[in-house]
Order: C-alpha cells, then sequence, then structure tokens
C-alpha cells in the first residue's frame, strides 16, 4: 500500500514535471497552476495542496534544473580538461534545448512584492 507521504511526492512529482513541460513548451507564461493541474490529469484545486503559489513553480523547476545539470557535470570523468569540457557543454545543452528553462536557471530572481 502506498503511505500518504509517498502518496504526496508522487502527485509533487506529477506537478513539477507537468509545470516543467509547459515552461519547456511556452515559457513562463504557459505555466498557470490550471494548466499544470490539467497537464497532470489532476482537478484545478491539487496544485494548492503541494505548491505554494504560481511564482513557487519556477523556483522548483529551476532547482529541479540545478539538480540535474549537477548530477551530469558530477558524472563526467576524464582528465580535468575533459571533465570541464563536459560540464560546458551539459551547461550550453541545456540552454538550447530548454531555453525557458535556462532563464529560470540563470535570469535575474523574480522581485518579490511589497508585503510578501
Amino acid at each position: 500500500m502506498v503511505s500518504r507521504a509517498e502518496s504526496a511526492a508522487s502527485t509533487r512529482r506529477a506537478l513539477l514535471d507537468s509545470a516543467t513541460d509547459l515552461l519547456d513548451e511556452g515559457g513562463l507564461d504557459a505555466v498557470t497552476l490550471r494548466d499544470v493541474a490539467a497537464r497532470a490529469g489532476m482537478s484545478r484545486g491539487a496544485p494548492y495542496g503541494h505548491l505554494a503559489d504560481k511564482e513557487s513553480i519556477p523556483a522548483a523547476v529551476a532547482a529541479e534544473g540545478w539538480e540535474r545539470l549537477s548530477d551530469e557535470i558530477a558524472a563526467q570523468q576524464g582528465t580535468p580538461s575533459e571533465r570541464l569540457r563536459g560540464a560546458l557543454a551539459a551547461l550550453v545543452t541545456v540552454g538550447r534545448r530548454h531555453p525557458h528553462r535556462y532563464r529560470q536557471m540563470f535570469g535575474p530572481r523574480p522581485a518579490k512584492s511589497p508585503g510578501g
């Protein structure tokens, strides 16, 4: 039987995967809580139990992008210069294949609203 924690983690994973797909396809404007839920096959209210708000989605997608890039860089083998070339190639690949995600990873952080 799946535990409550495993179910919540699975739901969050599906929501973040959906958000990443939407971001990659149409940029930040394409990422709405309603569309994230629909892409994940969930109700419109489902994201609210797993994501704080729309603004938290790009940060979560960027954090995962950093984790994946970090793992790919850590897996590089060879001489130091070969590893460096591999790491730079991985970085360029993210920028070319996923430009919107790249902007979230490397762009400026949005300013917080007053009182937020």
